[in-house]
């Protein structure tokens, strides 16, 4: 066992003996820290305390001549002490009021919704995986690895990862590059939503959103000179009148360019399915139909009623002084398009009833409805 630690005062001139009991009693860790404490707040000293008289615990040139060495050995006891507390640095005790943390206790995981403040970019289903993943593990950096390695999360940032699995960019760059993609594009008039994949494949390109302004107007300037010939190919061709913004985006995304062309051989068949059945649909309203989803087998099926009850409807709407149907009106009417059409093929049979008329021919809609069927 070490020896005990004497200090001195001038209130105790006579020294006083600290050891490990002593300092526990006291609240400290060990005799070391209690002697470091009062050393450097309460006025002790290592060395015998001279009294104003000249006179010490064994007389002043006593006291004095083993100064060198009391101070020397209590020091090299504090030295040893310090460097056991490694990085801690001087020790307060316990007593001195300031909390001491354990690693525990400054472990922290946020709520869901606190989450979701932390990361407002981030889709809900990925910041679960973050939190769950934190509590599982206590370390964000595996909470956030898995939940970049999700499939929600390749879907918000498409062409974010490589094929390791890296990041090309951290979220917030891949948002800002996307956004300065998309008003790039909207420079020229063209609407960003029709080029999402073209964007992704940029990123997945590693070509920077600057790089994606210069392929842009470098295009556009090669493409410029050449668009009334387009144009004309396209509308001797296909019937289509395409505006340069349509032509542009044609040139910049081959996915755009035959979806163009399939849509256009779609009003066609459309437009094809109309004359068989002997309906008055052109094709401007085949565009229209194709704008709402109709097939051709939908449009056969559509105008092959359209026919069997058109006839009827129109001449009762005529005999009972209401404005009389088009062709596109009671096909939209029929197929669940239109509710205003379908609202007037009921207008007229109600009233065919209500004056006992005839109307020839029947149709069901998309409803299973069945309309312009019975006779009053």
């Amino acid at each position: 066992m070490s020896e005990d630690i004497k200090l001195y005062r001038k209130d105790s001139p006579g020294g006083e003996e600290i050891s490990d009991k002593l300092a526990i009693q006291e609240g400290y860790a060990n005799k070391e820290e209690m002697a470091i404490d009062l050393v450097n707040n309460s006025g002790y000293s290592t060395s015998p305390v001279l009294l104003e008289d000249g006179s010490g615990i064994s007389g002043g040139s006593a006291a004095l001549a083993n100064l060198t060495d009391a101070e020397n050995k209590v020091q090299s006891l504090i030295d040893e002490f310090l460097r056991n507390q490694g990085s801690k640095g001087v020790y307060d005790s316990p007593t001195a009021g300031e909390p001491v943390f354990t690693q525990e206790d400054e472990d922290y995981v946020p709520t869901l919704d606190e989450a979701k403040n932390l990361y407002p970019y981030l889709p809900t289903a990925v910041v679960e995986v973050i939190v769950n993943t934190w509590k599982e593990t206590g370390e964000i950096n595996i909470a956030l690895a898995q939940a970049r390695a999700t499939d929600d999360f390749r879907a918000a940032f498409p062409g974010i990862a490589r094929e390791d699995g890296s990041l090309r960019m951290t979220e917030t760059q891949y948002i800002e590059t996307v956004d300065r993609m998309q008003d790039a594009l909207r420079t020229f008039n063209l609407n960003p939503d029709v080029f999402s994949q073209d964007i992704t494949e940029a990123i997945s390109g590693d070509v920077s959103a600057k790089e994606f302004e210069e392929r842009l107007s470098i295009g556009y300037n090669q493409v410029f000179n050449n668009i009334p010939q387009v144009q004309e190919v396209y509308r001797e061709n296909f019937g289509i009148n395409l505006s340069d913004e349509a032509i542009f985006g044609m040139f910049l995304s081959p996915e755009l360019s035959e979806s163009v062309l399939q849509n256009q051989v779609l009003v066609s068949q459309i437009a094809a399915e109309a004359e068989v059945a002997g309906v008055g649909v052109g094709i401007t309203a085949a565009q229209r139909f194709v704008q709402e989803g109709v097939s051709q087998a939908e449009a056969r099926r559509l105008f092959s009623q359209t026919a069997q009850v058109a006839t009827g409807l129109q001449a009762t709407a005529a005999a009972t002084n209401m404005a009389a149907p088009t062709d596109e009106q009671i096909a939209r009417g029929l197929g669940g398009l239109s509710v205003e059409d379908l609202n007037i093929i009921k207008s007229i049979e109600a009233r065919a009833l209500a004056q006992s008329s005839p109307i020839l021919g029947s149709a069901q809609t998309r409803t299973g409805e069945v309309v312009g069927l019975e006779e009053a």
